[in-house]
């Protein structure tokens, strides 16, 4: 009986009736490289999220919809052969990274590969394609760099997948959506595969992804499809993300909401991004000298490493990025540990940060007093290159930011580029970061276009560690009446190597209001697989949700899922 009590008030007063999580809580997540739907897109023209990452991307995918208003991305008489990349805002040698995408192929092949970082436009490395050419579906992947599939076959290096737990093969379906997930593990040279949730075996021995090899700056997708004059096969794609890794996020904004969404802010709105800045999306624009938004973090963070990663299409203004404590006045920015500068400093735009602040120190971007330039790379490796946006009215820059808060110590990444660290940041020693803060110098006319400054997509986060990815899956039956026994299957991923207590909730609901529940805690989990939980009905209800928790956190490990009575 406490165990139900203490259930159903951690889930009424917690999870409520859909799940609105605590402001004061992070929000556990992938780290995404790459995303797109294809929702921004317009039909009949090119995806625009593909555009900067192909060869004559117009001559390789087109953008559809279907009857429902989805737009997708199809192949559909394109061609023989298609390749479009997907390059990442930060090239990956190490860890994992997965792919998710929706696929929809009537014949041919559809391959998912990888570009190098100093080689972002060869392709030769597909660890995993789906091919029909022999009327087997099966899924195979080459483990040694080589041909272009199905037709060149790499000897003794082209591997067929086969069903976790089983010698026969994973295998697609043609003419139907199904969804795919495939794991590149980079220190382990290995790939698992998932088609609409069936798992493979892992597959090891990839010899062109790892530690030793390098940087990989991107997936690509390729599609052969023969006879292309006469038999013109479509291959559909929807849902596209590419992500490594787990975070807390503390702050997730792309003001596609048409909100600011700041505890503080001045000058700046949300606009639509105008057609000249090349992208299908709303944005916030810093609109005159002075402009300011100061965003709360959903806590403090102390001692610790997070990360601020941001689109910028700068102007001629200066940007800067400051951190501000508890304690600090929220109307005065002054600890920039970020700033682009203007045209008129060495160099144009340039990357710097202040490590001081107060009496004789300039700010941001007025002086160079208390600052240090980004330099790409690292000094010991002998690179003296000072980091710099790029200059031009369409010209977007990604950055991400890693605060050092234990060891005072910041470095930029700027498009896939690490810099050095600056250390000796004297403001962030043992302080809680509680607000992070744009402000825009410009130095020129307000009325001039080319002088202000765009940010979207804002996330503020913190690596989190023993995550897993935890997918809920259907459950039955479907009549919700005293006496049945409801089941539902969780599928677990492990994503480290470290074991957890996990919990998994069915509950159940009548009119919006908790009826019972149970909670199978489930110890020590440190495998990949399906787990169940049920709950036997002692009462009518018209709902059933399933929840997936970290034991004694109550961190969400998926999102959960509800289904009604169809009784």
């Amino acid at each position: 009986m406490k165990k139900l009590l203490t259930a159903v008030l951690v889930l009424s007063m917690l999870l409520g009736l859909c799940f609105v999580p605590s402001v004061s809580a992070a929000t556990l997540k992938e780290i995404t490289l790459f995303e797109t739907d294809f929702e921004n897109d317009t039909v009949g023209e090119a995806p625009a999220a593909l555009a900067p990452y192909g060869n004559a991307i117009a001559d390789n995918a087109t953008v559809y919809a279907e009857a429902d208003g989805n737009k997708y991305a199809d192949t559909l008489g394109k061609g023989a052969r298609k390749r479009f990349r997907m390059l990442f805002n930060e090239a990956v040698s190490s860890g994992t990274v997965v792919a998710e995408f929706d696929l929809n192929t009537t014949g041919g092949a559809v391959a998912l590969g990888m570009v190098y970082k100093s080689k972002p436009t060869e392709y030769l490395k597909w660890p995993f394609y789906v091919t029909n050419g022999i009327k087997d579906y099966a899924v195979k992947g080459f483990t040694a760099t080589g041909g272009n599939p199905p037709g060149t076959e790499v000897t003794g290096k082209t591997v067929t997948f086969t069903k976790d737990g089983s010698s026969d093969n994973l295998t697609f379906k043609v003419n139907q959506w199904q969804h795919y997930k495939v794991i590149f593990d980079f220190d382990n040279q290995t790939v698992t595969a998932y088609i609409d949730n069936e798992k493979s075996n892992t597959i090891g021995g990839y010899e062109y992804f790892g530690k030793t090899n390098d940087a990989i700056a991107g997936l690509a997708f390729y599609c052969s499809e023969p006879d292309a004059e006469t038999y013109k096969p479509s291959n559909k794609f929807d849902n596209i993300k590419v992500y490594t890794g787990y975070g807390n996020y503390l702050i997730d904004k792309d003001y596609e909401d048409g909100n600011v969404g700041t505890g503080n802010a001045s000058n700046v709105k949300v606009i639509d991004s105008p057609e000249a800045l090349n992208i299908n999306s709303k944005i916030l624009s810093f609109e005159q000298t002075g402009a300011k938004a100061r965003y709360p973090l959903s806590r403090a963070l102390k001692n610790e490493t997070f990360y601020i990663e941001f689109d910028v299409r700068a102007g001629h203004g200066g940007l800067g990025v400051a951190l501000l404590s508890k304690t600090d006045p929220t109307t005065s920015y002054s600890k920039y540990i970020f700033s682009s500068g203007t045209l008129a400093s060495n160099p144009k735009l340039g990357l710097k940060a202040y490590t001081e602040y107060g009496s004789g120190m300039s700010t941001h971007p007025s002086g160079n007093a208390g600052s240090q330039t980004y330099i790409k790379g690292y000094r010991a490796s002998g690179a003296t290159t000072d980091m710099k946006l790029t200059a031009g009215e369409t010209a977007w820059n990604h950055v991400k930011i890693e605060v050092d808060l234990a060891n005072a110590r910041i470095r930029v990444t700027l498009d896939g580029v690490v810099s050095d660290y600056i250390e000796g940041f004297t403001y962030l020693k043992d302080v809680d970061v509680a607000h992070i803060c744009f402000h825009c110098s410009n130095k020129l006319s307000t009325t001039e276009e080319a002088q202000k400054n765009y940010i979207d997509n804002l996330k503020v986060y913190t690596i989190a560690d023993k995550v897993y990815n935890v997918g809920i899956k259907d459950f039955t039956p479907s009549a919700y009446t005293a006496g049945t026994k409801i089941e539902v299957n969780y599928d677990f991923t492990v994503t480290d190597l470290s074991s957890k207590d996990v919990e998994l909730i069915v509950a159940s609901y009548n009119g919006g209001e908790l009826c019972e529940v149970n909670i199978e805690k489930i110890e020590n989990v440190n495998t990949s697989g399906t787990k169940k939980a049920s709950l036997t009905l002692t009462k009518d209800c018209d709902e059933i949700r399933a929840f997936a928790w970290e034991n004694g956190t109550l961190v969400p490990l998926a999102e959960h899922v509800s289904k009604t009575n169809n009784k």
